[in-house]
């Protein structure tokens, strides 16, 4: 919650404590990051959690990514940029091998630039792009450059066209080529552009068929973007299949089953999800489409105890949420304008 709100020093009071606790390389990372944060920066007490992760786990900090990166931000904070590249760039080598690691090792990236120009970032991609000419190293900055040229809202023609080409290269991954396709999907949902970002869904789709997250991006995206109630159910129901442990497909299904005007089994699927729900997003979500099935049930006191739900439970969540927020304002209106 400190965290999220960029209250350095209080966020790493708690993760120090944390860390002290358990003593976790999770913890670990995230004491080092708040370290760091914090007004002024403790480069030291930094470096003297790398050191005891190094003992506590055996390793050599050469062979870890996260403690690579963990290395770099400490020597960047000690004003020593030119060695905090050094190790930076060793931990992009050592990446390479995982993919988890490769987003963990552009999510340091990001940290390592922060306060710097977007194109002092961009350029340290075309730097490392000119080094390694390895096919693989290359569609892996490829990827990460052109998701960073979105974030930052850079030269985004040029970030969409190479998110095509990654998409469409036989020689990417397969790893980055979904991801390519998934972030493309992601950038045009943004932006509205609703058929593009199910088309993009769907060549990710081709590669692996069966990912719950794509067949219900698509389902909720068809259905409450396009009212394609009756085409999104299969995927919907398919998205349900592949993975039964979540709430989000039961809650695209009962999106689905409002609009085909099946309110007893939207009930059904609602009941389902929230004993399902993980997060508190996954639960604001819930709270409002029990809040649109109230109003298909023209019961308003019950849509607006769902809407009242919703707006609590994201009170709680640290940050904010725009569209949660933006879809609740839209509700309030819909139930006020019903009488």
């Amino acid at each position: 919650l400190f965290e999220s709100r960029e209250l350095w020093d209080r966020a790493s009071e708690f993760y120090g404590r944390s860390w002290n606790t358990r003593q976790s390389p999770g913890d670990g990372a995230k004491y080092i990051d708040m370290l760091l944060r914090k007004s002024p920066p403790d480069p030291d007490a930094a470096n003297a959690v790398i050191n005891a992760l190094v003992q506590a786990m055996g390793v050599n900090v050469d062979t870890s990514a996260g403690l690579l990166a963990a290395q770099a931000l400490v020597l960047r904070a000690r004003g020593r940029e030119d060695f905090a590249l050094q190790q930076m760039t060793k931990a992009f080598e050592v990446s390479l091998a995982d993919e988890g690691e490769m987003f963990g090792w552009a999510s340091n990236v990001a940290r390592f630039y922060m306060g710097m120009t977007p194109q002092s970032e961009l350029d340290y991609y075309r730097i490392l792009r000119a080094r390694y000419t390895e096919p693989n190293a290359r569609a892996w900055l490829d990827l990460m450059q052109a998701y960073r040229r979105l974030h930052h809202g850079i030269g985004i023609e040029e970030a969409e066209s190479s998110l095509r080409a990654l998409g469409s290269s036989s020689d990417a991954p397969t790893s980055v080529r979904g991801y390519a396709w998934r972030q493309l999907a992601n950038d045009y949902y943004a932006k509205e552009r609703f058929e593009e970002a199910i088309a993009a869904w769907g060549e990710a789709l081709n590669l692996t068929p069966e990912a719950w997250d794509l067949n219900n991006n698509i389902a909720f995206v068809m259905s409450s973007k396009q009212g394609k109630a009756e085409e999104a159910l299969p995927m919907a129901e398919k998205a349900l299949a592949a993975d039964p442990a979540r709430s989000e497909p039961y809650d695209t299904l009962a999106g689905i089953y409002i609009a085909l005007g099946k309110l007893s089994e939207a009930e059904q699927m609602l009941e389902e999800g929230d004993r399902r729900a993980r997060t508190y997003g996954a639960q604001v979500s819930l709270a409002l489409t029990r809040a649109r099935l109230g109003l298909a049930k023209k019961d308003k006191d019950a849509a607006r105890a769902s809407l009242v739900t919703a707006q609590s439970i994201l009170r709680g969540i640290a940050g904010r949420e725009a569209l949660m927020e933006a879809e609740i304002e839209a509700l309030e209106r819909q139930i006020d304008s019903e009488g």
